[in-house]
């Protein structure tokens, strides 16, 4: 039911976001890995297929039953310290979207 949710949410923000059609974002995606859902960024403007870019991933935490926000890091993630870890998923998306600290988009 935890990813039910958070697939909903997910699917919603890869066709709602503010970032869709931003420089360096033409389309948003999504898929699980082995720790949690990363969602990922196919830039614009070039000719050829772009590779995706991972944006951020998103991380549930079974002991604490919340979630937190992950950052990519040369090759592995780091936890995002400006949003700690929370029970409602779509506080993450929102400050994800949002990007306050222009911590995700930025290329």
């Amino acid at each position: 039911m935890i990813r039910r949710r958070a697939k909903k949410s997910l699917d919603r923000f890869c066709l709602d976001s503010r970032q869709i059609g931003s420089p360096g974002c033409e389309s948003l995606s999504w898929a699980w890995d082995e720790v949690g859902a990363v969602l990922s960024c196919r830039s614009s403007g070039s000719p050829e297929p772009s590779p995706e870019r991972r944006v951020a991933r998103f991380r549930y935490h079974d002991a604490l039953r919340q979630w937190s926000l992950e950052q990519p890091r040369d090759e592995g993630w780091r936890l995002c310290l400006n949003i700690g870890p929370v029970l409602d998923f779509d506080r993450l998306i929102e400050f994800l979207d949002a990007d306050p600290f222009g911590q995700f988009w930025l290329c």
